[in-house]
């Protein structure tokens, strides 16, 4: 059994989700979702609810009795020293993310282990990409205003482009994530200009009249606005359905653009994923990605 812990919002739990299915098809093994850090705010001030069940996930939701010996691994301090000493002692085992960097030691990690981590890199998880995307199907079918957005976006040379704030206009956020400033935005838009043949601009965000003030553009735009609360994750469907995609620093938007499926797409990124240099964050990018 492989059990990954859940922190964060809807594309933080999709990373989780993602190594753990893949140490979970390693070892033939079930997979659980550890939920018991949800439902209490993070770092960001944020509280946290379990997002992952739109989806037509492969995974079990962690009970009591399962985590209790894991638990005891951590909280008892003298079941932890001899962990810490001689793990090899133990059938369970609790595996922590050393860095944002993708650490290739973890796929080894055994089976009968707690993973616990953002793992914010595809390294982990491109070999089972097909299913992955199969796992991120999304349950609901598209109705109203989404379904009539999605027919539009997926009969044009589309544009989704991501511009988060919310959370991240906080001063003490902002000095670790930092965000993205309109400078990038106009010149992604130009860059992808040259690539392709965009017709037509969908914005995502979660400060939209920030952006209808300050973002203009010289294309027609549809503002996404009404995608709110426990229907957020429609934003993430419907911008992967656009033919191309600018991204936030962003998990939610990372994963939009990593689950489009048009071959001929161009993703811009933010070169400077999260402003604290102490950060390693290289291997955040697919290679293919363009970054600004």
């Amino acid at each position: 059994m492989i059990v990954v812990n859940l922190m964060g919002g809807l594309g933080n739990q999709m990373f989780q989700y993602a190594l753990g299915r893949k140490l979970s098809l390693l070892h033939k093994t079930e997979l659980f979702l550890d939920c018991s850090f949800l439902n209490t705010h993070d770092s960001n001030h944020i509280k946290r609810e379990y997002e992952l069940d739109v989806f037509t996930i492969s995974a079990k939701i962690a009970t009591e009795k399962k985590l209790k010996k894991f638990q005891a691994l951590q909280s008892n301090p003298l079941i932890r020293k001899i962990y810490q000493w001689m793990p090899r002692l133990f059938s369970q085992h609790i595996i922590q993310e050393k860095s944002h960097a993708f650490d290739p030691d973890v796929l080894n990690t055994p089976d009968n282990s707690w993973i616990n981590g953002f793992w914010q890199t595809e390294k982990y998880f491109s070999d089972i990409a097909p299913i992955l995307h199969a796992d991120f199907e999304f349950k609901s079918p598209l109705a109203g205003l989404n379904k009539t957005l999605a027919e539009k976006i997926t009969t044009s040379e589309s544009l989704g482009i991501h511009i988060r704030r919310g959370d991240y206009t906080n001063p003490e956020v902002a000095a670790y994530h930092g965000i993205c400033s309109k400078d990038y935005y106009h010149e992604a838009v130009e860059i992808i200009k040259k690539k392709a043949a965009v017709q037509e601009l969908f914005l995502f965000s979660d400060d939209a009249e920030w952006v209808k003030q300050q973002l203009k553009f010289n294309l027609p735009s549809t503002h996404i606005v009404h995608n709110t609360g426990k229907s957020s994750f429609e934003d993430l469907r419907l911008m992967s359905l656009c033919k191309h995609t600018i991204i936030a620093n962003s998990s939610f938007s990372w994963w939009a653009a990593w689950l489009n499926l048009n071959k001929n797409k161009v993703v811009i990124a933010p070169k400077v994923w999260i402003a604290d240099k102490r950060v390693d964050t290289k291997d955040v990018l697919p290679i293919n990605w363009n970054r600004l």
